[in-house]
């Protein structure tokens, strides 16, 4: 929105300078910038409606962030949906919540190999799961916290 508010103003400056040029009679450059009054307000139409969608949008991000009580509450349904479910509409929409990128290796299973187990070979997670999982100190559940210690022996004391 910044950058289409800094646009918006130098369109709106140049409009300006045009149109001084326009309304002096003995400017040489006047015929050349008649035709670009018209050229300068239909862009900066089309920037005020960019603007607005952009407004709008942040709007609507802005209340689509969910508050911590249904964060957890997300934590807390999530494997049983996905358990549950044999939709792979809904686990594709979330499990996108969570991985940027998931790899799956299939194994043929059954006495035709037509059933089919699935396994995930190679999953990246989004942020701000990735920076959870590198920091060693977050909840896995159940209260249980995860954190790990460098025990190595430093240099000096060698």
């Amino acid at each position: 929105m910044a950058s289409l508010d800094k646009q918006i103003l130098e369109k709106q400056k140049s409009y300006e300078y045009a149109k001084k040029i326009v309304a002096d009679e003995s400017n040489p450059l006047r015929l050349h910038y008649i035709n670009d009054l018209d050229k300068y307000q239909a862009d900066m139409k089309k920037l005020k409606q960019a603007h607005k969608v952009a407004k709008d949008e942040y709007s609507r991000l802005k209340t689509a962030i969910p508050t911590y009580e249904k964060y957890l509450e997300l934590f807390d349904n999530v494997a049983d949906l996905l358990r549950s479910t044999t939709s792979i509409v809904l686990m594709d929409r979330i499990l996108r919540k969570f991985f940027s990128n998931i790899t799956l290796k299939a194994e043929f299973v059954g006495p035709k190999k037509v059933n089919t187990r699935w396994e995930v070979s190679e999953s990246k997670l989004k942020e701000p799961y990735t920076g959870f999982l590198k920091s060693h100190d977050f909840v896995r559940g159940r209260g249980e916290r995860t954190r790990t210690f460098d025990l190595r022996v430093p240099n000096a004391a060698r």
